[in-house]
């Protein structure tokens, strides 16, 4: 029988495609590496039968004013839907979104009260071999605060990556190397490489720059999971704004954040994931001759649902 990367009759043959690895190209993304192309039933957290792959809404908020003397909230809503690209067991999958920040700060950063990201990825997986894999993707974007438009607000961000599944560790180890672009006047790539290791059914440990997290699963029934995690991550946006006097520039916003939190995982139905962190490095820089502005650290609270 062919394996149908969505047909839940197929048994899984430990010998198939390689597990690709998702890496985030966006803050508060998650790296996933479970898309594999066949389940005897669908695993908690992977991939569902048909078009439609999820939904996923997240909100975060890092305190301003006196605390940190910058602060800003978002919320990031995407869709996820699967077709085949020519075939099943090779996915298309395409991801619209929409992101809304809202800043608060002193009047020393001049930045609007709002910006916003739109977005939609374009993201494709396929096997090289019995043990390679690559993940590609492309992330066209609107990235400004809805008054200026100029070519600075339209960015394209993407990833590539080659995935190993480690022979020699009994599949529980995958080596990953490759690269993000942000397309960020501040950081414009990053290179990305390091390894998974699936310690056992319980812990996962992965070691990839710069988004590092180990993974322990506290319980679990036929339905669902629950996990704890901490985790490090590179954080922040580009967007093209209109200053007070009226004139055009590009802000970047970015910070390094150490995270702590947990995240029920579900087979069907509603999943939900909360964090609460550490933000540190922080710093605002502007396109034009206007001097850089460095926010104090903080704390950061992240909640979202998936469905």
């Amino acid at each position: 029988m062919r394996a149908e990367p969505w047909d839940n009759r197929v048994p899984w043959d430990h010998n198939g495609p390689i597990r690709p690895v998702v890496y985030p190209t966006r803050p508060g993304e998650e790296l996933v590496d479970e898309f594999s192309p066949a389940k005897p039933k669908r695993k908690i957290g992977g991939p569902r039968p048909g078009m439609f792959q999820g939904l996923r809404m997240t909100g975060s908020w890092i305190p301003g004013n006196d605390v940190s003397n910058f602060g800003l909230s978002d919320v990031d809503i995407n869709l996820t839907l699967g077709f085949p690209f020519p075939s099943r067991d090779a996915p298309l999958i395409i991801t619209p979104g929409f992101q809304a920040w809202s800043l608060d700060g002193p009047q020393g950063p001049d930045m609007p009260a709002r910006v916003y990201d739109a977005y939609l990825k374009f993201r494709t997986m396929r096997k090289l071999g019995q043990r390679w894999g690559m993940d590609l993707a492309v992330t066209p974007g609107w990235h400004s605060d809805f008054q200026t438009s100029n070519d600075a607000a339209l960015r394209i961000t993407g990833h590539g990556f080659l995935a190993y599944d480690w022979p020699c560790a009994r599949e529980n180890v995958q080596v990953v190397m490759g690269f993000v672009y942000l397309d960020r006047n501040d950081v414009s790539w990053l290179p990305a490489a390091g390894l998974i290791w699936r310690i056992n059914e319980d812990s996962r440990l992965e070691i990839i720059m710069p988004r590092p997290r180990y993974l322990r699963r506290i319980c679990a029934s036929e339905c669902d999971e629950w996990w704890w995690y901490l985790a490090g991550e590179f954080g922040g946006g580009n967007w093209a704004i209109e200053r007070a006097d009226g004139s055009q520039d590009v802000a970047s916003y970015r910070d390094w954040r150490v995270l702590m939190g947990w995240e029920h995982k579900v087979c069907d139905g509603f999943g939900s994931h909360f964090e609460i962190g550490y933000v540190f490095g922080r710093n605002i820089e502007y396109e034009s001759a206007t001097p850089d502005f460095e926010p104090d650290s903080t704390l950061m609270v992240r909640a979202g649902v998936t469905y």
